[in-house]
This record gives structure tokens, C-alpha cells and sequence, in this order.
């Protein structure tokens, strides 16, 4: 989405009609009965066998993507090194189109006649009608993407949630609050907040958190977390009716990488931590203040070993973010430059994961800076002090691979310390209403390293307003029970 913002290509998707049908031939014997109403041209009792892959077998999806893959190829793109899925076209060494294929549904964007011919030859091949390919506004698995004329992309699903019905409670059953669930009401809450996370994970951060609570509490729910799940269906259903995920065009010479992590020590389920991570593409000038950025990931996750300090939490958390931020980055840099730029010729066989080591040497051209930001001070001092021993040896683990880059590589990995009070992440960690700075970033786009005395301001109104709801209910309540 950056990438197409940026350069201002026109988002395009297509889907393809009977796709397991078109893929490559089965190489075993598959055989099948026709339905017992019988088939045209098939005598009594024959068996069917079943040349291409068809829907239900588990081989049917590895046909198709084997045939996507080829004809893909055929037409001048190659395949994502690091991420199966993602396609490139390059004129020269000149990046001019990017696809995505998710099963049979493809979006991608791109300039130039000879994008635009590779482009037609795959329609061709796939026999695409017209009305299957959709570009500026349309769906794509679930959200709706709409693009404005100067690049940038809105992502929305505010008809996700539409169909989704809250669980029903008698209020004989609500007074029972700490009563475990039924087997029943426990498939039904598992139900719910399998909606709710898919739409928390692409389009809705505020509610992460929550949802990620639940999840953790599954085997010992109440009907406590029954109403709770019913009232975080509400939240959602009015947030997503408004909430955009925007992807701004970004100077992408200039990019810079910001790994965004927080955590909540010993908050959840039997004394487990939760952490909080964003991953924003943004220009360099984040680094030393405010600067514009696109959120590409984000995540409230439970830490999965139970630590024993906050500063353990907020290490596991950094650990975590660095390396899906470092991922981030060398998957753009492919896309931008390839992997002849970055890597240098080796062995097929040798794992990707040795290759973008350091020590390796050969990713000695990183271009793109990664920045850490965490609120957590005793944290920030062991990053930037080589001598500094945390007594807990597991917290010198867990940073061993950030030390390393921030002492090998200080120009192109750096932390900062941020206040509290500026942490992006602060709500995917606990359930908080307050959550002025991510609302603050969804709809500006742009993100302080250091904090903004915009935002005290923003919380000051906020406040003032949640003040002025309570007293108008509170109003509204009194005045009902006087009527009765």
C-alpha cells in the first residue's frame, strides 16, 4: 500500500473464477462418485477421476498456486525471495509493478506499457471478464480500499461487523457474572471473538488489546467475559464505522523503519505479561522528532514466558518488535532494489535467515535505518550502555541481537526513549480508554519520537467531552426514574 501511495500507482485487483480448475494436473489417481441424482453422459455406477485439483482435497491449493506461479513468471514477474506470494515486475533493474496473490484473489498496481502488457497477458490467460477487475475502490479479502487521487490508500471494513450478532444473555443469566460458561456459551464466545480478531488484527488496533484478553481467558470463562465480549462488539461496531487505515506517500528513498514497543508486566491469566508493537514505514526525520509514517503492522500479544520484572516484559517486547521490523525492511528492500543490490551470490541452498546476518557479510549495503522507541528507562540504559549487565541473565538474551546491531551499526540502528505519555502502543498493552495518541496518529499519520504538547491538549478536550457524556446520561438516568 505505501509502495503504490508513493508512487502514486492505481491500486487494481481481479479475481479468478474456478481457480483450483485451472491449476496444474493432479500426479495421483483421485476418484469420486457423482452425485445420486446422477450426471449427463455418465452411465450408472462409473466412477469420476479427478484431472486438476478440486475443492476439499489439500493438495487442490498447491496446484493452483504452482500454475499461478508459472504464468505469472511467463509474463516477466518473479516471486518475493523472502515473502512466497508477493510479485515483482522490473523493467531493467527499474521497479514498475508489485502484485499480491492471496489464494485466487490478486491486487496489485504498476506503470508503464510494459507493466500494463504483462498485465493483460495474465487477464488473458486467466479469461478475467471485465467485471471481475475492480481498481480505485473496491474490496479485497474482506476490507474496502478506496484510492484518492493524490496516491494515498483508505482502509476500511465498516461493513465487516454488520452481520455479526452480539451473544444472547437472559438477565436471569447476566447476575451470574463469575458462573463459568456452558459448553455452548463457550463455542459462542469463541465464535465472537474470532470475528473480532480478525477485524482488531486488520483495521482496528483499539480494540487489539481486548481482544487479545479474551482469547487468553477462553478455558476459564465467565459470564463475565460473555457480557464483555458483547460490549467490545459494540465498541467496534461504532469504531469501524469511522476508522480509516491510511497508507500517506512517504519519500521511499528516504524510509526509515520504527519499531514501536511497550509492555504490561504480570496483568493477564496466571501472571502472564502482554506486549504491544507497532511497525511504522516513515521518513527519517521521526528519528530526531515528528515526522510522517504508515503503520504496516501492529499487535497485542501475550509474552509466551512468564518474566519476572517489567524491564524482562519491555525486553521480551523490543526482542520481539526488532525482528519483525528488521523483516519489514529487507522484504522492502527487495522489492525496491532486489537481492542483488543487498546480497551478494551464495549458495541457493544457504537459509535466508544466515543471509541477512550481520556477521554473514553479505548485507553490506543497508540503506535503511531501524529505529526502537520504548518508554521503559531502565531498558533504554542497557540498549545504549555496552558495559551494562541486567541482573536477570534471560533480559541479556532476549537483547543480545539488538545490542549487536546498535554496536555494529550505530548510523543505521538506533533507540529513544520516549515519555509515557507519547507511547503509540500504550493501549495494546491494557484495556484504556484514554487512547488519544494512536486515535491521534490514525487520523494525522504522523508520529513524535519525543512528546508533543499537541497531545495534552487533544486529551484535556477528550476528558472534558467523556465529563460532559457522563453528566448528560447521568441526567437522562435521573430523569427516568423520577418519571417512574
Amino acid at each position: 500500500m505505501t509502495i503504490a501511495a508513493s508512487s502514486n500507482w492505481r491500486l487494481r485487483t481481479f479475481d479468478v473464477s474456478s481457480a483450483f480448475l485451472r491449476g496444474d494436473a493432479m500426479d495421483a489417481n483421485v476418484y469420486f462418485r457423482p452425485p445420486r441424482e446422477g450426471l449427463p453422459g455418465v452411465p450408472e455406477g462409473a466412477l469420476i477421476k479427478a484431472e486438476k485439483g478440486v475443492f476439499g482435497l489439500r493438495v487442490a491449493p498447491r496446484l493452483w498456486y504452482k500454475k499461478a506461479r508459472a504464468v505469472l513468471e511467463e509474463a516477466g514477474w518473479a516471486q518475493l525471495s523472502s515473502l512466497p506470494g508477493v510479485f515483482i515486475f522490473r523493467v531493467g533493474k527499474i521497479l514498475r509493478g508489485l502484485l499480491v496473490l492471496h489464494v485466487d484473489d490478486a491486487l496489485h498496481a504498476g506503470e508503464g506499457q510494459d507493466y500494463e502488457t504483462a498485465m493483460n497477458k495474465i487477464l488473458k490467460t486467466f479469461e478475467i471478464p471485465e467485471d471481475k477487475r475492480k481498481e480505485n475502490n473496491f474490496n479485497f479479502l474482506g476490507r474496502s480500499v478506496t484510492q484518492q487521487p493524490d496516491g494515498t490508500v483508505h482502509v476500511t471494513m465498516q461493513t465487516y461487523l454488520d452481520d455479526v450478532k452480539p451473544i444472547f444473555i437472559t438477565k436471569a443469566r447476566r447476575s451470574k457474572g463469575t458462573e463459568a460458561v456452558t459448553s455452548a456459551e463457550k463455542t459462542e464466545l469463541m465464535s465472537l471473538v474470532g470475528q473480532l480478531a480478525w477485524v482488531a488484527r486488520e483495521s482496528l488496533p483499539q480494540v487489539s488489546f481486548d481482544v487479545s484478553d479474551l482469547q487468553q481467558r477462553f478455558n476459564t470463562a465467565t459470564v463475565n467475559e460473555l457480557v464483555r465480549s458483547n460490549s467490545i462488539l459494540r465498541q467496534a461496531k461504532k469504531l469501524v464505522a469511522t476508522n480509516i487505515i491510511k497508507f500517506i506517500p512517504l519519500n521511499l528513498k528516504d524510509a526509515t523503519f520504527v519499531s514501536v514497543t511497550d509492555a504490561s508486566f504480570a496483568g493477564q491469566p496466571k501472571g502472564s505479561s502482554q506486549m504491544g508493537l507497532a511497525v511504522l514505514i516513515a521518513s527519517n526525520k521521526i528519528l530526531e522528532g515528528s515526522g510522517n509514517a504508515n503503520m504496516i503492522e501492529w499487535a497485542s500479544k501475550k509474552i509466551h514466558r512468564v518474566v519476572k520484572s517489567t524491564l524482562a516484559a519491555e525486553a521480551a517486547a523490543m526482542s520481539y518488535g526488532f525482528d519483525r521490523t528488521f523483516f519489514a525492511r529487507e522484504v522492502f528492500t527487495e522489492i525496491m532494489y532486489g537481492r542483488d543490490r543487498k546480497w551478494r551470490d551464495v549458495a541457493p541452498a544457504l537459509p535466508l535467515a544466515l543471509q541477512l546476518t550481520a556477521e554473514s557479510s553479505l548485507t553490506d549495503d543497508l540503506s535503511f535505518p531501524v529505529g526502537m522507541a520504548t518508554d521503559c528507562k531502565s531498558l533504554y540504559d542497557v540498549c545504549i550502555r555496552p558495559t551494562s549487565m541486567p541482573t536477570e541473565k534471560r533480559v541479556t538474551l532476549d537483547l543480545l541481537d539488538v545490542r549487536h546491531h546498535l554496536d555494529q551499526h550505530p548510523s543505521m540502528y538506533q533507540v529513544r526513549w520516549i515519555p509515557t505519555t507519547a507511547m503509540l502502543v500504550d493501549a495494546l498493552t491494557k484495556h484504556l480508554p484514554d487512547q488519544t495518541v494512536l486515535e491521534n496518529f490514525l487520523k494525522s499519520n504522523t508520529y513524535s519520537l519525543r512528546e508533543d504538547p499537541r497531545l495534552e491538549e487533544i486529551r484535556q478536550k477528550a476528558r472534558a467531552d467523556r465529563k460532559e457524556k457522563a453528566k448528560t446520561r447521568a441526567k437522562a438516568k435521573a430523569s427516568t426514574s423520577s418519571s417512574a
